[in-house]
């Protein structure tokens, strides 16, 4: 079925019915029908071969019971005769010692009028533990007379945002004019979104204001390759893949710079992080997976036959990996060992079929496939929620879906971002029926989705207030930007827009003027030559658009003085005090409140300065993991050439609590004397 692109004026009722709508799927006829479940044919036809075959079928019946008990029950092939059955199953099973040789296929008709289903099969050794794939394809031969359940849809996702990466790029990648591409995305459990535009990394919030830049000491480095596949913890921590190579980026908040792990294998495909800390790696070339971590590389097999091909990778909402099986047509959800316990087959037609490349799954277990030029929603059960394959654009156009894109989910909220690869640019969408059942709110959404009912130039006037106001000043100038494609004379946009690019490059100055300042603080004057000179020409730009600026002028002049003054104390600066040793203890958790009281560790200092100082202590903060640092006791004065060893201890915040992995942290330990 062909979803016809719907307007916003439907969706206030929808999300009023959703729930009722979602939670009350019914079979498409009236009654549950039976499905007998029967042998046709064994080769060789040996007992041992009829008893694998039948406890193969028998399985397959009692899934099919169990899974899709709302439409249809299985009959095993020992079950007495029932001439009540309304559909038959025949099997034929062919068994060899030679691989590529084992099958079983099999084919369903309806009593009723003795017309069949297309041909199943299920290629490779023939196994009890392929009985739930089975039942899946046979409620799917199922489905199959009767529409592969289209009349089970709901309205498909709406379009309520975009944003081309060009608007982003001035802030993201200041320092070079570098086009850039998105290239890979997830989820950070923060509810932001995570983009790798190849040469630099961003997180983006719910209205794309830039949150973040994580790695972007890389590309202070000049690495512009780092940033091409992304996942992501629930703790949080970041992994960048680049496009070739083999190396991965592990992105830790608060720590100085990346860490880099080296794989051992190329990784063209699909890469997802699970919650100890670990990433999924896959070689969809070589057909190979394997779990890394750190140093460590472990075996995780997601290619369950010799015709596996795994094409979408993503962790569902209680942990485990959910891996789409392109060649066998099913999702496979391992757990985070790597053991396959469940597997869905989404009813799909497969006279049309799909490509899928990206997946994403919900809190309640929906999920959402993508494929070229086609989005897919599906129920836990793989039965179809919905099917989008063109939408209207915040201009009020028809367009398709993408042709390349990557997507993510939040899997709260029911909201579904796509990265347009050919387009450049990033969409987002609202499945508003998941959105009610999962009891999200989404008022940003809404009110841009009230919008996009009305006229282009007063929508985007609209959207511009509410993207300013949460603070994305590039979204507040595309819209502005909308205006004038409406009108090109408006001279109220022309104003905002050169109002908006005046803050977006302030703000941008303000960055590089702390880069270059720390810069200049940690290695000298020559070293932050070239990022003042950066920072330098960003004002000058700001000053050639806006002559009178004067919070520019005044800004550029602050920047000019500091660094001369700062260069002239670095080179005149006297030593500091000497850090002899410092040592600190792995911290856990659930010590919290022994830390309190109890060093983590301690810090030896030595006076060789000529002088004495006096009121000697030192300090202990975490990133994120502490609100303030905590002070040792004092050392009331110490002699030249004397040393002291100060005891650490630290006051860590609830944080903590959300950590589900070893992580490397930033301490900082700051020392003061008098």
């Amino acid at each position: 079925m062909t979803a016809a692109p719907v307007t916003s004026a439907w969706r206030p009722a929808l999300a009023a019915a959703a729930t009722a709508v979602l939670l009350a799927i019914a079979s498409p006829v009236a009654a549950i029908e039976r499905i007998a479940l029967t042998t046709q044919l064994i080769h060789p036809a040996t007992a041992e071969n009829q008893k694998t075959l039948d406890l193969l079928l028998a399985q397959a019946a009692s899934h099919l019971s169990s899974q899709y008990a709302a439409f249809v029950e299985g009959v095993a092939p020992d079950t007495p005769a029932d001439a009540g059955s309304d559909f038959t199953a025949a099997f034929t099973a062919v068994f060899s010692d030679e691989p590529g040789q084992n099958a079983v296929t099999f084919v369903t008709t309806r009593a009723s009028d003795g017309s069949q289903s297309d041909s199943g099969a299920l290629l490779g050794p023939v196994s009890i533990r392929d009985a739930q794939r089975l039942a899946g394809q046979l409620f799917q031969q199922w489905a199959s007379f009767y529409g592969y359940l289209e009349s089970q849809m709901v309205e498909p996702p709406q379009l309520v945002a975009e944003i081309h990466v060009d608007a982003l790029r001035p802030t993201l990648l200041p320092e070079v004019a570098f086009p850039l591409t998105p290239q890979g995305t997830a989820m950070h459990p923060s509810g932001d979104l995570l983009v790798g535009f190849g040469a630099v990394g961003a997180r983006l919030d719910r209205a794309f204001r830039i949150v973040d830049r994580p790695g972007g000491t890389l590309v202070n480095e000049g690495n512009y390759t780092f940033a091409s596949s992304v996942a992501v913890t629930p703790s949080g921590t970041i992994f960048y893949k680049p496009a070739a190579g083999r190396e991965l980026y592990r992105i830790i908040d608060g720590a100085p710079r990346p860490q880099r792990w080296t794989t051992g294998q190329d990784a063209f495909g699909p890469i997802s992080a699970l919650g100890d800390g670990s990433v999924v790696i896959t070689d969809v070339s070589n057909r190979r997976s394997q779990r890394v971590q750190g140093r460590k590389r472990y075996e995780f097999d997601l290619y369950t036959s010799e015709w596996s091909y795994i094409t979408g990778l993503t962790v569902g909402p209680e942990g485990n990996l959910w891996a789409y099986d392109g060649t066998e047509k099913r999702l496979k959800i391992h757990s985070p060992d790597g053991t396959l316990i469940d597997e869905i087959v989404p009813i799909i037609d497969p006279t049309a079929p799909v490509s899928p490349s990206s997946l994403g799954i919900f809190g309640n277990g929906n999920f959402v496939i993508g494929a070229n030029n086609l989005l897919l929603g599906f129920r836990r059960d793989g039965t179809p929620l919905w099917r989008l394959e063109s939408f209207i654009s915040p201009n009020g156009f028809e367009e398709t879906v993408p042709l390349v894109f990557h997507l993510a989910v939040d899997p709260g909220t029911g909201i579904v971002y796509l990265v347009d690869v050919n387009g450049r640019r990033i969409l987002k969408l609202v499945d508003w029926g998941t959105a009610a059942q999962l009891g999200a709110e989404n008022q940003l959404e809404r009110r841009l989705a009230e919008l996009n009912s009305q006229e282009p130039a007063a929508a985007a006037v609209g959207k511009a207030a509410i993207y300013e106001e949460s603070g994305a000043l590039e979204m507040a100038s595309v819209q502005w930007e909308r205006v004038l494609e409406e009108d090109p004379f408006n001279r109220q946009a022309d104003g905002e827009i050169a109002r908006l690019q005046t803050e977006v490059e302030l703000a941008n100055a303000a960055k590089l003027t702390d880069q270059t300042m720390e810069i200049l603080r940690t290695i000298g004057p020559e070293s932050a030559r070239q990022s003042f000179s950066r920072t330098v020409q960003v004002y000058e730009r700001i000053l050639s658009i806006n002559p009178g600026h004067s919070g520019a002028s005044k800004a550029l002049q602050t920047l000019q003085e500091r660094f001369a003054s700062a260069a002239g104390a670095a080179a005149g600066k006297k030593p500091p005090i000497t850090i002899r040793s410092l040592h600190l203890e792995n911290l856990f958790p659930s010590l919290m409140q022994t830390y309190r009281y109890n060093p983590v560790g301690n810090i030896e200092l030595l006076n060789e300065l000529d002088s004495p100082v006096t009121d000697l202590t030192a300090s202990l903060s975490l990133r994120r993991y502490t609100d303030f640092p905590t002070e040792s006791e004092t050392v009331a004065r110490l002699e030249p050439g004397e040393s002291a060893t100060l005891d650490l201890k630290v006051i860590l915040n609830d944080t903590v609590f959300g950590v589900q992995e070893h992580l490397p942290v930033q301490a900082q330990v700051a020392v003061r004397y008098g």
